[in-house]
């Protein structure tokens, strides 16, 4: 899914995202419970990254409203770290192998098989 705008991929990210929470608890094991609780804890540190790294660009932007994600990638210029930041919570949230997100869904997976 393809998606611009901040707003929409934020709403498509966490209705997503909470479906691997709630496949995680529907399956009612240790492991399965365990990795839910892990996914939504990573997910929420992603989140409020995100929301961290849109504030100081909103902040050092004349408080303008960023409406897409490309915006927010221009803080790289002037900034590197939060740039990475920003890269590292979207790559995280998308699920990318060497960030967290990767790992907590792979949990969550790897519960899924163990039940059948």
């Amino acid at each position: 899914l393809y998606e611009r705008t901040i707003l929409r991929f934020i709403a498509f990210s966490s209705i997503a995202n909470f479906g691997y929470v709630l496949l995680g608890f529907g399956l009612v094991s240790f492991e399965a419970v365990a990795a839910s609780a892990f996914y939504f804890f990573m997910y929420c540190i992603s989140m409020v990254l995100f929301f961290v790294v849109l504030s100081f660009v909103r902040n050092q932007q004349t408080l303008r409203e960023i409406q897409y994600i490309t915006e927010v990638f221009s803080v790289v210029n002037y900034n590197t770290l939060i740039g990475f930041l920003a890269i590292g919570s979207l790559l995280s949230l998308a699920g990318v192998p060497p960030f967290p997100g990767f790992t907590a869904k792979v949990l969550i997976l790897q519960a899924l098989f163990i039940q059948g």
